[in-house]
């Protein structure tokens, strides 16, 4: 309605034109027009209308055609994407066109770094020089491992320079053992025992003081490592270093002292050496992850206590060299539930058995008269309830 008015208007100031030029008689001429003036925008769907006048009064009318004013946007190829060209009108519509192929990964090449117990190592790997774009991998750094010497295998480093702790464990002044506590990478800690002779005797608490090497140290000790010089383990060594799960014992040890290993509740199997011959009492007591142990030819008393609340222990072999299973040896070894005991054993103490919940067989090496000679104190019907299987020769356990 809006563009027929404007036209109608338009032609009756064309025909008044033409009428007053009719009427004066003047002679023709050419017309000078003016400006463009818009009487109508047009958009990208309709078309749009535009006059110019000349001082004669005639005027020119002509039509502006409709279409899409787009401005392009370029977006560059990357490593991994393609480029392209977006078009877009002020009026949303838009299109995509100029494609160019992804550039691809300009690949670094980076050799391997064996890690050390000083610095993190990695694989071969490559790099991107227009991108992030990597396939490095970090390898942690190694442990110390002074088990061979007082220098670490993998770093070169002197034990004494990387320990965060050394102290004496001299029994004597003829004796030269000293600990050294390093540092590992899972923020846990080694125990290196280094030297030769007798371990001192420390104990829960003497009177005065409690004198424990690492109870009262803020170490947590997951592994130790004694010396082949070291031929006693001292009283309450090791005692509650929970994180303890290994323990290497060398073959010349003839002495594991009083609650040495008591509370290491993280440690899961013991080889004790050949050359031990005394286990002291509640040397083992509440180890709960204790699942075997292998006791040697060697040793010839059990003491009491020595496995008391080993919650994890199923099974174990008494050597023949064995006389004595003292009071309370196995007390509350719940998961117990077989023991193989050499007729070689003369007497089993007071509740050395009280408590084994699970307890089902026992494979003597003996005759039945001898296990009726045995000496077996009281509480112990966990024991006495047993299926005792004679003259056990170990083909049936």
């Amino acid at each position: 309605m809006k563009r027929t008015t404007l036209v109608i208007i338009l032609l009756a100031i064309l025909v008044v034109s033409c009428l007053v030029f009719t009427a004066c008689g003047e002679p023709e001429h050419t017309c000078s027009f003016g400006e463009w003036t818009v009487i109508e925008k047009a958009t990208c769907t309709e078309a749009g209308l535009k006059v110019r006048v000349c001082e004669c009064g005639e005027s020119q009318t002509e039509i502006i055609p409709a279409g899409h004013s787009y401005t392009p946007v370029v977006k560059a190829p990357t490593c991994t994407e393609q480029g392209f060209t977006t078009h877009t009108c002020q009026c949303g519509d838009s299109y995509v066109d100029a494609y160019v192929d992804a550039l691809g990964h300009d690949e670094i090449e980076h050799v391997a770094q064996v890690p050390t117990c000083n610095e993190i190592g990695w694989d071969a790997y490559v790099t991107c020089s227009r991108c992030d774009y990597s396939t490095y991998s970090e390898i942690v750094k190694t442990d110390h491992n002074f088990q061979e010497s007082d220098t670490c295998e993998n770093c070169g480093q002197n034990i004494a320079d990387v320990a965060v702790d050394c102290f004496d464990m001299s029994a004597t002044e003829d004796d030269n053992i000293k600990c050294y506590v390093i540092p590992r990478q899972d923020d846990k800690c080694d125990a290196y025992i280094k030297g030769t002779g007798v371990m001192k005797d420390y104990y829960y608490y003497n009177g005065s003081e409690y004198n424990l090497p690492f109870i009262q140290k803020a170490y947590t000790i997951a592994a130790a490592y004694i010396s082949n010089g070291v031929t006693t383990i001292g009283n309450w060594t090791f005692y509650y270093c929970r994180n303890l799960t290994s323990i290497s014992m060398p073959d010349n040890v003839t002495t594991i002292g009083h609650a040495a290993f008591a509370f290491c509740d993280s440690l899961i199997s013991v080889t004790i050496g050949d050359s031990v011959t005394t286990i002291g009492d509640a040397a083992f007591a509440y180890c709960d992850s204790l699942t075997s142990i292998t006791i040697p030819d060697s040793v010839t008393t059990i003491g009491s206590y020595t496995f008391c609340n080993c919650d994890s222990l199923t099974s174990i072999t008494i050597p023949d060299s064995v006389t004595t299973i003292g009071s309370y040896a196995f007390y509350d070894c719940d998961s117990l539930t077989s023991i193989t005991i050499p007729d070689s054993v003369t007497t089993i103490g007071s509740q050395a058995f009280r408590y084994c919940d699970s307890f089902t067989d026992v494979y003597y090496t003996g005759t039945e008269e001898q296990w009726n000679n045995i000496t077996i104190d009281d509480y112990n019907s966990d024991l006495n309830n047993a299926t005792i299987h004679f003259n056990y020769t170990g083909e049936e356990n």
